[in-house]
């Protein structure tokens, strides 16, 4: 069973007691963790402090394998993990602290500002798959910025690439072949380009599930659209970005995974898309429409 937020924070504030970390704030709260704003004191800095709910020995499982993947990177654009440990049967995770992801962040800024970060975010996967691991969990919500870098964080799914009987990921996010038990750094690629999607159109490119769907249904409705290429319309997005991204974006959202771009590639073509002259041709299209 789960505990609840306030018995999470009365058993870690009894940390204090070891002189190490002192609960500020909540920053985020998931059926499975509550992340508080900490600092740890014996070091003298700000930290991201993640606790689990459950300590089951699944879950501890999961949080151990977290903890030692996200050791194994000292890249800028990976959150660095500083600690982990158990405090009275309570797993929790020190991480480096971040301004905010990147949902809240892109909302009110250029495209093209946008999209820096998100290529950015995005090398930091490219070291995830370069140590032969699959994030399995890429979407706005699990790319932060700190000082102006982004950053690919929660490694709560991470994996190795392969046959599995459960579907990880969040809806919306989920390549085809992941319904079916494969993940791979092809469904890297699919959930990130996703995620840019998401982040310059305002939306996923598969839409959203129906209301009133649970879990199981609505991942069932958004996989059949990914398979079939039913792409939400881009004409009800406020600034949508240039076309010749959004074409990049929906050859990496193949629903055959061999048919994808490996994800550097997907990189390098979305950097010099963001050049000034895809921008110029892009505004240059716009004065033809307009006539």
């Amino acid at each position: 069973m789960g505990r609840e937020l306030a018995d999470v924070a009365e058993l870690l504030l009894g940390m204090r007691s070891q002189r190490r970390y002192l609960l500020l704030d909540t920053i985020a709260r998931t059926r499975r963790s509550t992340v508080f704003h900490a600092i740890d004191q014996l070091l003298a800095r700000e930290v991201a402090l993640k606790v689990q709910h459950d300590s089951d020995d699944e879950t501890v499982w999961r949080v151990i394998a977290e903890a030692q993947a996200m050791a194994r990177f000292d890249d800028p654009n990976i959150v660095r993990v500083h600690d982990f440990g158990r405090h009275e049967g309570w797993l929790y995770l020190v991480m480096e602290l971040c301004d905010e992801n990147v949902e809240t962040w892109r909302r009110g800024r250029p495209w093209a500002d946008v999209l820096d970060q998100l290529v950015e975010a995005g090398r930091g996967l490219a070291a995830v798959h370069a140590a032969g691991l699959v994030h399995a969990d890429v979407k706005p919500e699990n790319i932060f910025v700190k000082d102006g870098a982004a950053k690919i964080g929660d490694f709560g799914l991470v994996t190795s690439p392969g046959w599995s009987t459960r579907i990880s990921g969040t809806l919306g996010y989920i390549a085809p072949e992941v319904a079916d038990g494969r993940q791979s750094a092809a469904s890297d690629v699919f959930a990130f380009a996703c995620t840019v999607w998401a982040c310059l159109v305002g939306r996923p490119p598969f839409g959203e599930p129906p209301p009133g769907a649970d879990t199981s249904a609505g991942a069932l409705v958004l996989v059949e659209r990914a398979r079939a290429g039913a792409f939400g319309e881009l004409d009800r997005a406020a600034a949508p970005p240039p076309r010749a991204i959004i074409a990049a974006l929906r050859r990496a959202l193949q629903p055959d995974p061999e048919r994808r771009p490996a994800l550097d590639g997907l990189l390098a073509q979305l950097e010099a898309l963001r050049s000034a002259g895809a921008l110029g041709r892009w505004v240059w299209t716009l004065r033809l429409d307009a006539r």
